[in-house]
């Protein structure tokens, strides 16, 4: 297979798709995703390799599951027998790999890495907001949009309850510093049933085969797994070193990027529009958690757009008659010469959209109250930002000078 980078947005492998402006990003996403399937030679009928997908928030973050940062590694089995001593009812009869996957689901470091079968829901990962920091052309330290990946695999799985998914799914649960490969060895052949006769004459060479990484398929025995489409990478990563008639083990780290032979990268600026559109097609929060609190989340999210400014409270108050003539002299100016102030800072086309959100949030004092200027650069911005023009930082900017600028000239013609 083909070790490739692709960007949504420049020419590629397979053209220039930034030349497609009529198309929705994630439309395109779905162009190349079917494009890499071709490449690949991926039998939809097959019942061996699938196709397995993975999304990052940050293209620069390495691919390596929760156990291999932060040194949690050294500690691997002492956090898993804790936990599982600590809450023994919870994992009463339950195979090692499924102790992983529980563990995992609720955030322990585990060597499991999710992935997922649908390649839509890579992309609502991939559309996660994350930012770093940054240096601007003036030196000055900034936070930057970070630009998302979703990597993509063919491979062939192996079953929660096959022999590599049990053996790799022991080790982690070991401590190798105490124990050589000949004894670790016998351990397995006590404890999973069936393996001596796999094992064969080398049990060295059958070992290898064993803990590579492996991708296995889910049981669906949990509802966000279901809703996910969801099965993980099980990481191997032990190192073999000869001591006389036997092998020294040990765990190891690495970035497993080279288990996905392919690369989507995610414009950060587009990140925003992807997640509206894949909210439209039912990929959201809601849909892919279903925890209480992630459908709270999402009703929460999903409504801000709707918000409008509110009064202050103030209590029992006495109504104050409206200076009539201030309130004409307001409204001349929002018909009359708020285009010349908006056209200074953008383009034309957008100046009877951006005149529109004035006229409808605006009110007679809006020039004095910071509360209903701070909903008006908010209102902007959010028109401003779906405009492939600008990045959210220059359509901020911009937002803040239309308002600044329309608050100026109102007091200057005054």
């Amino acid at each position: 297979m083909d070790n490739s980078i692709v960007s949504l947005n420049e020419i590629g492998p397979f053209g220039d798709l930034s030349d497609a402006s009529s198309l929705s990003p994630v439309t395109r996403y779905v162009y190349v995703i079917n494009e890499i399937a071709k490449r690949i030679g991926v039998d939809p009928n097959g019942e061996k390799n699938k196709l397995f997908f993975r999304g990052q928030a940050d293209i620069d973050w390495r691919v390596e599951p929760s156990i291999f940062r932060d040194n949690y590694l050294s500690i691997e089995h002492d956090i898993i027998r804790s936990s599982i001593s600590r809450n023994p009812e919870e994992f009463v009869n339950e195979k090692y790999f499924t102790q992983l996957t529980k563990l995992q689901h609720y955030g322990l470091p585990t060597r499991l890495l999710d992935v997922t079968h649908n390649p839509l829901v890579a992309l609502y990962f991939a559309c996660a907001k994350e930012t770093k920091k940054s240096l601007n052309d003036k030196g000055i330290e900034t936070e930057v949009a970070c630009d998302g990946a979703v990597y993509i695999s063919y491979a062939n799985p192996v079953l929660p309850e096959s022999m590599e998914t049990q053996v790799l799914s022991y080790i982690a649960q070991t401590d190798l510093s105490r124990i050589g490969f000949n004894a670790l060895v016998e351990t397995l052949k006590n404890d999973i049933k069936g393996l001596d006769s796999q094992l064969g004459t080398n049990s060295y060479e059958s070992m290898l085969r064993f803990i590579r990484n492996h991708f296995v398929l889910s049981d669906m025995n949990h509802e966000r797994i279901i809703r996910q489409s969801g099965a993980f990478l099980l990481c191997g990563c032990i190192n073999f070193e000869k001591k006389y008639d036997d092998y020294k083990i040990s765990k190891a780290s690495a970035d497993i990027e080279s288990e996905f032979a392919w690369k989507i990268s995610i414009d950060a600026d587009e990140k925003d529009s992807i997640l509206d559109e894949l909210d439209f097609l039912n990929i959201n929060e809601a849909t892919l958690f279903p925890e209480l609190e992630h459908q709270l989340s999402y009703i929460k999210t999903s409504n801000k757009k709707r918000v409008r400014g509110v009064n202050t409270f103030v209590g029992l108050m006495e109504a104050e008659d409206i200076d009539r003539e201030e309130q004409q002299d307001t409204q001349a100016f929002l018909v009359h010469h708020l285009s010349a102030v908006i056209s200074t800072v953008t383009a034309n086309k957008f100046v009877d959209d951006i005149s529109a959100i004035f006229i409808k949030n605006a009110n007679i004092d809006w020039h004095k109250r910071n509360s209903i200027q701070a909903k008006l650069i908010n209102e902007i911005n959010r028109f401003l930002v779906k405009q492939p023009e600008y990045t959210p930082n220059k359509a901020k900017e911009i937002a803040t000078m239309i308002v600044n600028n329309a608050v100026k000239a109102i007091y200057k013609k005054s």
